[in-house]
C-alpha cells in the first residue's frame, strides 16, 4: 500500500513529538534537575531565588526541544530509532554522571585542577558514556527500547526527588537575598554615631604574614599612618581554612566539631548568644554589610540594618538573577559532563557559559564591588546618629580568584601566588586605610574600637613555614598558612604607631575582646588578647576538611582532622594531629 502525504506527516509529527519527549528529558538535567540539586545544596552561594532562576531557562530550553524534535521530524523512517535510542543514552549518562559520578574536585576558588592527575575519573566516566552511546548509536535494535525506558525512568526519579525535597522544605532562596527585603540600604552603612562606634572589618583570606609584610614596608607608610593604635597579634591562629565554618566562631566563639548538622549548629550559634546580640542589647545599632550569600548567615542573629552589597552599581534584580543563573548552569554543566569535558566547563574559573556574560562593567569580581564600597562609605560618611553603631563588613579583600594588579584594577585573573596575592591585598588594606583616615577627619576615630582580623589564610605557603619532617604530624605548608589570619585591634582611646605582639592568640577570642573593651555581656570562652602574656603556653586547635557536600552524612562535614598548637604556628614543631571527627558525633580516632 503505496504510503500518502498524510502518512507522511503524520510519521513526521510522530517522531518530532517522541523526539521532543526524550530532548526534553536530557534538557531537563541541565536546566532543571542539577540546578535545583546544585542550589539547595549551597543555598548561601547565591542571591536570587530558584524559581527566579529557572525561569531564566525555560526559553532555551523550550527552543533547544522544539529544535532536537525538528531534526528527528527530519530524519528518514528508517534511522530515527537510532537517534531516538541516542538521545536517550545522553539523557541517561548524564543522570548517572550527576547522580553516581559526582567527583569531589574542591572548592571552586580559582584554584587549577590536575585534570590529568585525576585521570582515572576521566576513565570511568569516558567508559560509561561511551558505552551507553554506542549501545544507543549501534545497538539500538537490540537495546533501544530499554534506554529508552531507563530515561523515562532516570526522569522520574528525578521528578520524585524533586518533589520530595520540595515537600520536606528544601531551601530554594530568599526573595532577592540582595537586601531589597530589608528596610535599611546603604545608607546606613555610611551613617556613623556620634558617640561611640565600632568598625569590624573581616578582611576575607587576608594572611597574617602578608599583612606584616605590607606594613613593614617603607613604600607603605602612609597606609601604614592610618593604623595609628592598632595592635597586631602576629602569632594569631584560625581555627578553620574556610568561612563557613569560621562566620558562627567569629561572632559566638563556638567552635563547630561535626557532632550536629552544619546548618543547625549555625543557625543555634548565631541566634544564641553573639556579640552581635549583645551589643544591640546594650543598646547599639548592629549594621551588616556584605555579599549576599554571606548576608543570609550573619542575619540569621540580631541587627538593625543590612545591606547587601551589589556586584555592580547598577545591578538590579535582572542583573543577580542573570549572574547567578549563568554561573548555575556553569555548575549543572559540570556535575553531569564526563571529566574531560568539564576541564573545558571550568576554564580555571573563567567558566565555559560565564564568559560570554561577564564583562567589566558586571564581572561577578566581589573583590572590586567591596573595594568600591569601601571607597564609598569613605566618601560619603556621616555622623549623625544618637545611638551607639556596630558596623560588621565581611569583605573579600585578600580572596582568591586573584585578580587585581598594582593600580587595583582588573587585569585577568593571577597565579595565587606571593606576589599576586600580596598586590591584592594590599589595595584592599588601602581601602580600610581609606575609611580609617575618612574616621580621623570626622573626629570619632579615637573613641572607635576597631577590629581587622581575617577568617583564614590565602594558600600562600611562607617560606620554611610547616615543611613537614618526617617523623611529625604537621598538616603541611599549604593547610598551615590557612591557620594564619590577620588580627589588628585598635582599642577606644588608643593611639601611638601600630604596635606587634606576640600573644598566642586564636580565634575564639575575637568575641571575648570585643565584649571586654565594650563592656557588654560576655559569654565566649576565650580571652581578652591586651591581657594575655605574650610567653604564656597555650594549646589552641585547628580544624582542616574537605570542603563539599557530605553525601554520605548529608548535613555534615567530611571528616575533620583535628590538630593542636602550642607555640608558634610558624613552626612544624608546635603542631600534633590529635585525630579525626567524624559526622554525627562519632568519637575522634
Amino acid at each position: 500500500m503505496p504510503v500518502t502525504k498524510l502518512d507522511v506527516k503524520n510519521i513526521r509529527l510522530r517522531q518530532a513529538l517522541q523526539a521532543a519527549g526524550i530532548s526534553a528529558i536530557m534538557t531537563c538535567n541541565v536546566a532543571l534537575f542539577a540546578p535545583f540539586e546544585v542550589y539547595v545544596g549551597n543555598p548561601v552561594e547565591f542571591t536570587a531565588p530558584l524559581n527566579a532562576i529557572l525561569g531564566l531557562y525555560a526559553v532555551p530550553a523550550v527552543l533547544f526541544v522544539i529544535l532536537l524534535a525538528l531534526i528527528g521530524a527530519a530524519i528518514p523512517r528508517a534511522g530515527f530509532p537510532r537517534y531516538l535510542s541516542a538521545l536517550a543514552a545522553i539523557a541517561v549518562a548524564m543522570w548517572l554522571q550527576g547522580t553516581f559520578m559526582v567527583w569531589d574536585y574542591g572548592v571552586f576558588d580559582g584554584s587549577p585542577i590536575a585534570w590529568l592527575e585525576q585521570g582515572w575519573r576521566g576513565l570511568i566516566d569516558t567508559t560509561v558514556w561511551l558505552l551507553l552511546l554506542v549501545l544507543g548509536l549501534y545497538g539500538y535494535t537490540r537495546f533501544g527500547r530499554s534506554i529508552i525506558f531507563a530515561a523515562v525512568a532516570s526522569f522520574a526519579i528525578q521528578a520524585i526527588s524533586i518533589t520530595s525535597g520540595l515537600l520536606l522544605g528544601a531551601d530554594t532562596g530568599k526573595p532577592y537575598a540582595d537586601g531589597t527585603a530589608h528596610t535599611s540600604r546603604y545608607d546606613a552603612m555610611r551613617r556613623f554615631s556620634m558617640d561611640r562606634n565600632v568598625l569590624h572589618v573581616v578582611m576575607d583570606g587576608f594572611q597574617s604574614d602578608i599583612f606584616a609584610s605590607i606594613v613593614g614596608d617603607p613604600e607603605n607608610a602612609n597606609l601604614v599612618a592610618a593604623l595609628d593604635g592598632f595592635t597586631f597579634f602576629e602569632q594569631h591562629t584560625g581555627t578553620f581554612p574556610y568561612t563557613q565554618m569560621t562566620v558562627p566562631l567569629i561572632v559566638s566563639g563556638k567552635t563547630y566539631t561535626n557532632e550536629i548538622p552544619v546548618d543547625d549548629f549555625t543557625r543555634d550559634a548565631l541566634e544564641g548568644e553573639t556579640i552581635l546580640n549583645a551589643v544591640e542589647e546594650a543598646g547599639y545599632e548592629v549594621d551588616i554589610a556584605t555579599q549576599a550569600p554571606l548576608g543570609n548567615v550573619y542575619t540569621m542573629g540580631d541587627f538593625t540594618n543590612y545591606y547587601s552589597i551589589p556586584q555592580n552599581r547598577h545591578a538590579s534584580r535582572q542583573d543577580y538573577v542573570l549572574s547567578d543563573g549563568v554561573r548555575l548552569v556553569d555548575l549543572a554543566l559540570f556535575r553531569v559532563t564526563p571529566h574531560f569535558v568539564k576541564a573545558y566547563i571550568y576554564q580555571d574559573d573563567l567558566w565555559f557559559i560565564q564568559s560570554y556574560f561577564r564583562t567589566l562593567d558586571f564581572m561577578d569580581l566581589r573583590y572590586f564591588s567591596d573595594l568600591r564600597f569601601l571607597d564609598d562609605v569613605a566618601s560619603d560618611l556621616s555622623v549623625d546618629r544618637e545611638k551607639r553603631v556596630y558596623k560588621l563588613f565581611h569583605l573579600m579583600l585578600s580572596h582568591k580568584p586573584t585578580v587585581g594588579n598594582k593600580d587595583c584594577e582588573f587585569d585577568g585573573i593571577r597565579a595565587t601566588n606571593r606576589e599576586n596575592v600580596s598586590i591584592q591585598a594590599r589595595c584592599g588594606l588601602a581601602a580600610v586605610s581609606r575609611l580609617l583616615e575618612s574616621m580621623q577627619r570626622s573626629g570619632i576615630y579615637d573613641k572607635s574600637l576597631i577590629v581587622l582580623m581575617a577568617d583564614h589564610g590565602a594558600w600562600v605557603p611562607v617560606a620554611g613555614h610547616l615543611e613537614n619532617d618526617p617523623d611529625v604530624d604537621a598538616p603541611g605548608a599549604l593547610i598551615g598558612s590557612m591557620a594564619l589570619p590577620v588580627l589588628a585591634v585598635k582599642p577606644p582611646g588608643a593611639g601611638g604607631p601600630i604596635k606587634t605582639s606576640q600573644a598566642p592568640t586564636a580565634m575564639v577570642d575575637v568575641p571575648t575582646t570585643i565584649a571586654d573593651l565594650l563592656g557588654v555581656k560576655d559569654s565566649y570562652g576565650g580571652y581578652n588578647v591586651f591581657e594575655m602574656p605574650e610567653q604564656m603556653s597555650r594549646r589552641r586547635l585547628f580544624y582542616t576538611y574537605i570542603y563539599g557536600r557530605n553525601k554520605e552524612s548529608p548535613g555534615y562535614l567530611y571528616p575533620m582532622a583535628e590538630y593542636e598548637i602550642i607555640g608558634t604556628p610558624y613552626d612544624y614543631k608546635s603542631w600534633r594531629k590529635l585525630g579525626v571527627r567524624h559526622p554525627e558525633g562519632h568519637p575522634v580516632r
